[in-house]
């Protein structure tokens, strides 16, 4: 649903174009272009600004023959294929990191093309691992954070996807955002309780300070 600034309603995005099945997360990059995360359909769908012309999608929709196996065409291909993915972000040079979350617990990376560059995680507890990536966010440095629900941190990583830090004092982190401008803020929902975290980034974000709830 898209309101203006005023809170008046011009249209609904989904009807027609591209039908959602379980629209988890909405993002807009740097060029106003609408991105949606479909966790229903596996798929992580690009519009226009307008919301009315398709440009990209990632991923792929399950088929609807049930009997195709890997590796027979048309069939889902491990490796590629999201499994319930929550979230995507965008970094200054136009790459997309999608949190493949519920199931395959990664991040995968992409150009700006959709083109596949580099992918890491995998479900546990270790550092760089992950139980539901459930949100990602970007800094101005191009870092990464990345809200593991269900492991009650926020995991950070360099622009090439290397571990370098973890906030573990965030609750459950269900959706994270970032501030613009040189000294960024990080803001998180700690869901269960139902509160709002906000945190600056000290000591080259090697810690988080919890300032509200």
């Amino acid at each position: 649903m898209e309101f203006g600034p005023k809170g008046d309603y011009p249209q609904t995005i989904g009807k027609g174009l591209c039908e959602f099945v379980f629209a988890q997360s909405v993002k807009i990059d740097k060029n106003d272009n609408i991105w949606c995360v479909d966790e229903g359909s596996n798929t992580v769908i690009e519009l226009d600004p307008t919301g009315m012309h398709l440009k990209m999608v990632l991923g792929r929709r399950p088929e609807p023959v049930s009997h195709l196996l890997p590796g027979q065409p048309g069939a889902a291909t491990p490796g590629w294929q999201f499994d319930r993915p929550t979230d995507a972000a965008f970094d200054s040079m136009g790459d997309i990191s999608v949190t493949d979350g519920y199931v395959n617990s990664r991040v995968v990376k992409y150009d700006e093309f959709g083109n596949k560059l580099k992918e890491w995680g995998a479900r546990g507890t270790a550092p760089g691992q992950f139980h539901a990536p459930h949100t990602i966010a970007v800094d101005a440095q191009n870092r990464l954070y990345v809200g593991d629900r269900e492991n009650n941190r926020i995991q950070i990583f360099d622009p090439d996807g290397n571990f370098t830090a973890h906030w573990t004092n965030v609750g459950v982190p269900w959706a994270l955002c970032i501030t613009p401008g040189t000294h960024q803020v990080i803001y998180g929902s700690d869901s269960r309780p139902g509160i709002i975290l906000q945190a600056r980034f000290e000591r080259q974000h090697s810690g988080c300070v919890r300032q509200g709830g």
